[in-house]
């Protein structure tokens, strides 16, 4: 499949929980817009170390009947869907650690929770994932930025 072309917006306030919203704008393959709200929070730990806690929500509009041809339970038998995907998808919650090992180097190890937020988003998330059988992902790493 070729890749994808998406346009996105994203306003955020510099406030208490620091809330952003973002419009993502597929229009190449699958048109569909992908909404998110998500709230994010720094707290200092020792020093310089900070854990970044966040959580985001998702609703999915999509403009392809035939993109999720496997999700809606209104789709025909033979796979065919007269109905475009239009629901809540994803819930993501997470947490970061900023460790400064340097002036300009820092570590951030980061463990994250996705989950669906509809029963259209939890068939999705099945029928995408490796064993069509989960809908909800536990997974992190490991990154290092170099900053000057």
């Amino acid at each position: 499949m070729d890749d994808s072309q998406e346009i996105f917006l994203s306003a955020g306030l510099d406030t208490f929980l620091s809330p952003t919203i973002t419009v993502y704008r597929e229009f190449a393959h699958y048109p569909s817009w992908y909404i998110t709200a998500a709230i994010s929070h720094s707290i200092p730990v020792y020093r310089e170390i900070t854990l970044n806690l966040g959580a985001q929500a998702s609703y999915l509009i999509s403009e392809d009947a035939g993109a999720y041809p496997k999700v809606d339970s209104r789709c025909r038998r033979n796979g065919i869907c007269t109905d475009k995907y239009n629901n809540f998808h994803d819930g993501l919650v997470s947490a970061a650690l900023d460790i400064p090992l340097a002036k300009y180097l820092t570590v951030t190890p980061s463990i994250n929770w996705s989950f669906p937020l509809s029963g259209d988003a939890s068939n999705d998330m099945k029928w995408r994932s490796h064993n069509q059988k989960d809908d909800s992902f536990v997974y992190g790493g490991v990154s290092a930025s170099l900053s000057f």
